[in-house]
């Protein structure tokens, strides 16, 4: 029998064992077909994804180098952790340099949203520090934060709504120091073509003196 036989929803032994964390067993199958997905449009990579199997997911890593490809639904791997909470491998994917601003290109939905959607908390943080944009939007107009307001979770949004007025300080600072540094810079450029007027100099000297 051949070991990519597929069953009624188009699984293979290797899709199976990779959800039940059947690693030793995963290892005989020499020559499966790592990307073949089945009906709901999943490899047994993301299978190991969403189950949470980091030990058999990071075999598959080393046995194949096309960890982001999408299925079906145009999920990848890195979005089905992310939907369960698979924080060692969301922590693996982004080690080989998978963005962590990913997308799904049906509903543009960034992993980030999928996280906060399941309000998976852990998943979150980790997505947002690695950079992750929690005021993209997806095709529906929803931002993370929507999301997180519209799940129902508190800590996940109180988290956002942190990390949200954070970006909003930095942004303000930023513009502020912005526009002093420019205001310096013209002064000093006023300042040094007044160099050529004595007159001006004078005036300005007087006025100071007035003053």
């Amino acid at each position: 029998m051949s070991v990519n036989f597929s069953d009624a929803d188009d699984s293979t032994p290797l899709h199976t064992f990779a959800q039940l964390g059947h690693l030793e067993a995963t290892n005989v199958l020499v020559g499966a077909a790592l990307n073949y997905s089945n009906r709901c449009g999943n490899t047994a990579l993301m299978l190991a994804a969403y189950c949470r199997e980091l030990e058999i997911f990071h075999y598959f890593t080393k046995i194949s180098p096309l960890i982001n490809i999408q299925g079906a639904i145009k999920s990848t791997a890195l979005h089905l952790a992310d939907d369960s909470g698979s924080v060692g491998i969301i922590k693996l994917l982004l080690d080989k340099e998978t963005s962590v601003n990913l997308i799904n290109t049906d509903d543009s939905f960034f992993c980030v949203c999928v996280s906060v959607q399941f309000s998976q908390l852990k998943a979150t943080k980790i997505l947002v520090e690695e950079g992750a944009g929690i005021i993209n939007t997806n095709k529906y107009g929803f931002t993370p934060l929507m999301l997180g307001a519209y799940s129902g979770k508190l800590v996940v949004f109180h988290y956002l709504t942190e990390m949200a007025l954070v970006l909003i300080y930095l942004s303000l600072t930023a513009s502020l120091f912005f526009t002093w540094l420019f205001l310096f810079i013209t002064l000093k450029t006023a300042l040094f073509f007044t160099s050529f007027h004595p007159r001006i100099l004078w005036t300005i000297s007087i006025q100071s003196y007035t003053n």
